[in-house]
């Protein structure tokens, strides 16, 4: 029997509450067991947390779209008794759509079979509630991608995980039917929950709260609170590290209660987890962020708020937040008491199971020690799919994760992600022929150029995994992707913007070519976009070849060429370089010639002047690449391995090098840090592994290499 099938004979169910967004729902069935075997099948809108006999069992919904939802398979044996077991479910819905999901119908439906017989099923039979613990509603917002943050009062937690608990009138029959979503098999594995990261108390003392009170959003109220320093905790003359089974005393003096600054020691992405002891009620603000350039950890970013709040109940108690996932290298916690005694605070990192990465490509020690943090960047950025960040977004785009992907095949040789995220990726093909900017998810504004990079992914994959049944299925949406842009062509057959608010024509993050005045508000001619469909154009003609697929189009052969013709009308004899637009005088851009190079559109003279303009940054004139589309200028500049390969080494050793010498454990969404996006600069960024790409795919050309 399939996976599929086993649902069958659930319902889909929710609590009979009214249905609002940020909402926790908690479901309850026993069912009997000869304690040997036993699997659940569970499918929901959005998450789900499975308890069996109180014990939790590891699990985690695949993020896609609310018209299909993935059943998963959850070995529950070790977690059985003989006779009467009790099944707990926690229910999880965002409710409201986000750079991440997209808003459906909250809904779980489970089964539960020993072999093939069935033991339990959702439906009328099963308990629900809205959970008492959780605050359900609108909460704090981490960020506009991530959506809420959230609350927990354990004051509020009457053990209902318990085997003899006994459920009062606030139980009623699930509310039966509420869904209509499509039930699919799950295209990845699980991820893999590991043991707690071990957490240093870097520092603690007493906060008090400055110009807020707790009607404030909580990242307000920890990141204007006074600090003042009590002391380290160490041991041995090193500091105290966390898990500590015997627990670490704490307390202060006066203030409002005790501040602690945890490390992680490196970027981490997980669930958030708490085991301490109060000696009496109190509210903890909990704060996570990946730097402590502000001498703490910055929670209030423009709004976002990254933290939550606990409150907890006297004595010793455990608590994990199973339905978000956290980001972060630091920990910050402001408990409203004047002692604690903590045994753990940190996160559990739950990570996509892949193969152990292949060895640095390189003998030089600095190239090597960028490999491997370019690796754990990668591996930080992969969970249900490609993710850009973990801290800020944890969101799919198709440019970030067509990076990701060429990363991903040397690093790990593996293909099942990028194939999921590609698919995933086209589900979200709209209207206009164009994909959502992100998935799984339907905003109104789109990046046009990410759609052109769906093409670049197909044939990525195409080439690297030989998967060609596939490649089959997706070509018809690179097919309209491509004939989308077609439409936009002017008499000389050069590409458009379209002067509508809806599109948001964002190259890179360098003045000129980030979606901002005017490139953000006025239709024109930019030469980017023509060189990203050249390269977008060739290789689905590629792939044609490849499946052995006639093309959709009569001559697009020819209408490469003479776009390449006409992109010629960019070229400033003065300056010696491609202007970024006809239309308005913006920066000229290495990226713009490196695109230009790459597309071929440079004649022999053009060609040999703007590669030693790229191999001169600082001293050409030109706004230099920013991290996430660096990949254009190396490939741009390796097409003269003989020439250039020095200078690429050189380059990324100094680009990312110095990121390593500031301390960085992974790699930055620009070269600026913290301090860009008003503040609010990812520290571990997928895009920004491209060394790892860069150093298997020229190690030849890079096998001499000396500094």
């Amino acid at each position: 029997m399939s996976e599929i099938k086993h649902l069958e004979t659930a319902e889909w169910i929710w609590c009979q509450a009214e249905v609002q967004p940020n909402q926790y729902a908690q479901f309850l069935q026993d069912f009997s067991s000869d304690g040997k075997a036993a699997t659940l099948y569970i499918a929901a809108d959005m998450n789900y947390a499975v308890f069996v006999n109180g014990r939790y069992v590891p699990g985690f919904a695949y993020s896609d779209y609310p018209e299909q939802r993935s059943v998963d398979a959850l070995d529950l044996s070790v977690y059985l008794a003989e006779g009467r077991n009790r099944l707990c479910v926690v229910g999880y819905c965002q409710g409201i759509t986000s750079s991440t999901y997209k808003a459906g119908t909250p809904a779980v439906r489970f089964a539960v079979y020993a072999g093939d017989r069935l033991v339990a099923a959702s439906g009328i039979q099963t308990l629900a509630r809205q959970a008492p613990d959780y605050v359900s509603g609108p909460v704090e917002c981490i960020s506009a991608q991530l959506s809420y943050s959230f609350r927990y009062d354990a004051r509020q937690n009457d053990g209902w995980l318990s085997l003899d608990y006994r459920p009062s009138e606030a139980w009623k029959p699930a509310a039966i039917g509420v869904s209509s979503a499509e039930i699919i098999q799950r295209p990845i594995k699980q991820l893999v929950m590991q043991a707690p990261r071990p957490a240093v108390i870097q520092t603690y003392g007493r906060f008090r709260e400055c110009g807020t009170d707790s009607n404030s959003p909580c990242g307000k109220r920890m990141q204007q609170a006074a600090l003042s320093f009590c002391g380290r905790v160490t041991a041995n003359g090193k500091p105290r590290c966390l898990p500590a089974e015997e627990g670490i005393a704490l307390s202060v003096e006066q203030g409002d209660g005790i501040y602690v600054l945890l490390d992680l020691q490196e970027e981490t992405a997980g669930l958030l987890t708490l085991d301490l002891e109060l000696p009496q009620e109190a509210e903890i603000l909990i704060g996570f962020g990946e730097h402590l350039d502000d001498l703490r950890v910055r929670t209030d970013v423009g709004g976002r708020q990254f933290c939550a709040v606990y409150h907890g109940v006297p004595g010793r108690q455990r608590f994990t937040h199973y339905h978000k996932r956290l980001g972060c290298r630091y920990l910050q916690l402001h408990i409203y008491a004047s002692s604690v005694k903590l045994h753990y605070a940190g996160l559990l990192p739950t990570q996509y199971p892949l193969d152990e990465a292949t060895a640095a490509p390189c003998d030089d020690r600095l190239l090597s020690a960028i490999y491997r943090t370019g690796v754990h960047t990668l591996q930080t950025c992969v969970h249900e799919h490609y993710e850009d960040c973990p801290w800020r977004e944890q969101a799919l785009y198709a440019m970030d994760s067509r990076i990701q992907m060429l990363c991903g095949y040397y690093a790990f040789r593996e293909f099942a992600v990028p194939r999921a995220t590609i698919a995933l990726l086209g589900k979200g093909l709209r209207q206009d022929g164009l994909l959502e900017m992100c998935a799984p998810t339907c905003r109104p504004r789109t990046i046009p150029g990410f759609s052109l990079a769906f093409v670049d992914c197909l044939h990525d994959y195409a080439l690297y995994s030989g998967d060609l049944d596939f490649v089959r299925q997706q070509l018809p949406i690179a097919q309209t992707i491509l004939q989308t842009f077609r439409r936009s062509r002017d008499e000389q057959g050069l590409l458009r913007h379209t002067e509508n608010d809806d599109y948001w024509y964002f190259y890179e993050w360098s003045d000129g070519l980030n979606g901002s005045w005017p490139i953000r508000s006025a239709a024109g001619v930019y030469a980017p976009l023509q060189a990203m469909f050249i390269l977008a154009a060739e290789k689905y003609l590629s792939l044609c070849q490849i499946t052995d697929t006639p093309s959709a189009f009569d001559d697009l052969e020819g209408e490469i060429v003479r776009l390449r013709t006409s992109c010629q009308a960019f070229w400033n004899e003065e300056r010696r370089v491609f202007t970024t637009c006809m239309d308005a005088t913006l920066p000229d851009s290495e990226l713009v010639q490196a695109l230009m190079l790459c597309a071929q559109v440079a004649d022999t003279q053009q060609r040999s002047v703007l590669l030693e303009k790229l191999s001169r940054p600082g001293a050409n004139g030109l706004t230099a690449v920013t991290l996430s589309h660096s990949i254009y200028k190396y490939e741009a500049l390796m097409s003269e391995p003989q020439r250039f390969a020095a200078f690429v080494a050189d380059d990324i050793a100094r680009i990312w090098g110095s990121m390593l010498f500031q301390g960085a454990t992974a790699f930055w969404e620009t070269e600026k840090g913290a301090w860009d996006f008003f503040n609010a600069g990812s520290l571990c960024h997928g895009w920004s592994a491209i060394p790892v790409y860069l150093l298997h795919r020229y190690q030849k050309d890079f096998s001499t290499y000396k500094r």
